[in-house]
């Protein structure tokens, strides 16, 4: 008899690494014998499941939270969400609830405790110490991190034990490299085809280094002039920094491209070296993706982002907000075709032995087989 599982999100307006994972956990389930079904908060992200063929729900995740001066206590909400969730499992006849983040545990804990069943939690970044508390994240059955980094901040903060299990990425069919690449994609963006082309993909704001990345380019291009840059992905701050771009004189070479669907385009036909400067990163999902399109990394030395690169063979860690370092090192990737090739080759390597879908999906499997099992 199939046993049924719930997977509860709550996420932003965009599709990003959290829903990838997500979205491959879902498409990996023996359908033979697990039925699963999705409670999300975004249109986005319910069209998407909804293509897939998978039972989807639109709801709200009213949160209780303490942040400052900001409070936040939808007690009338949360009851009426919950009741909602309560009659929703018992009348699919719920087996398994799964947290896609440490949000959702707000909820699913106390369904767990009257419903009797297990829950799983997916805990992607390092947070303060009283949200591993106002989630409830520390009564879910088992828990998983992205990276040692997570593992070691959540035992420290809230002494939550967990299991680590690198996330994963198709490394086979849409994150690899199998033809040469194509020009018109250069073309369409106005770029030549012997410029080399530095990327940040993500949320643009400070916390992502994006200020960081600009001065860092600034320094390069002055002795490396066909040098161009893309920041891909939307945030509040991109007027900010399309300003800055203006007033440097730069709006030639500094490109914004907002927010798209895929960057496995721009990965394989576009960039030549991607950058995640950020000071917050579970893990980094976006540099395993360049990896795995034979794409130099530079990153942040520090968080999640150290695990997905190796210092002198997959790319470059520099120190936080370092900008020489930064610049340092792009100027030689700049520089240098044969580098960037080795560094390239070196990263798919690493993906596929470490960080490929397969492994990840083996890893929750065998997670979810062993915590239905017990029952």
């Amino acid at each position: 008899m199939k046993k049924n599982i719930l997977f509860l999100h709550s996420g932003g307006d965009q599709i990003r690494g959290t829903e990838f994972t997500l979205i491959t956990v879902l498409k990996s389930l023996n359908r033979e014998m697990f039925y699963p079904i999705v409670i999300c908060d975004s249109d986005i992200f319910l069209a998407e499941l909804t293509s897939l063929n998978i039972e989807c729900h639109l709801r709200k995740f009213p949160e209780f939270m303490l942040e400052g001066s900001y409070v936040s206590f939808p007690l009338f909400q949360y009851i009426q969400a919950f009741r909602w969730l309560l009659s929703f499992c018992k009348k699919s006849k719920i087996d398994l609830l799964y947290a896609n983040g440490g949000r959702p545990c707000q909820l699913s804990v106390p369904l767990k405790k009257i419903i009797k069943i297990p829950l799983i939690c997916q805990f992607y970044h390092p947070a303060p110490k009283r949200y591993y508390y106002i989630w409830l994240v520390k009564l879910a059955d088992k828990v998983f991190f992205p990276s040692k980094f997570t593992a070691h901040h959540s035992k420290y903060k809230a002494n939550l034990e967990g299991k680590v299990i690198y996330l994963g990425i198709d490394n086979v069919e849409m994150y690899a490299r199998k033809n040469k690449r194509e020009c018109r994609y250069r073309s369409a963006l106005g770029i030549d085809p012997d410029d080399v082309v530095f990327s940040q993909v993500g949320f643009v704001g400070e916390y992502k280094g994006v200020g960081l990345v600009i001065d860092a380019f600034e320094g390069v291009k002055k002795t490396n002039p066909d040098v161009k840059l893309l920041f891909i992905g939307e945030g509040p701050e991109k007027e900010k920094y399309l300003t800055i771009v203006r007033e440097r004189g730069l709006t030639d070479s500094v490109f914004f491209l907002g927010y798209v669907d895929s960057v496995v385009e721009y990965f394989l036909h576009v960039v030549d070296v991607n950058i995640l400067a950020s000071n917050e990163e579970g893990l980094g999902l976006v540099l395993l993706q360049a990896s795995a399109c034979r794409l130099p990394n530079i990153g942040t030395n520090g968080t999640g982002i150290k695990e997905t690169i190796i210092h002198n063979r997959t790319g470059f860690l520099f120190k936080e907000n370092n900008k020489n370092e930064l610049t340092g090192y792009m100027q030689r990737l700049a520089s240098s075709n044969n580098l960037r090739s080795d560094m390239g080759l070196s990263g798919e390597e690493m993906v596929e032995k470490k960080f490929s879908e397969k492994n990840y999906i083996n890893n929750i499997n065998h997670e979810i087989y062993e915590l239905m099992g017990s029952r």
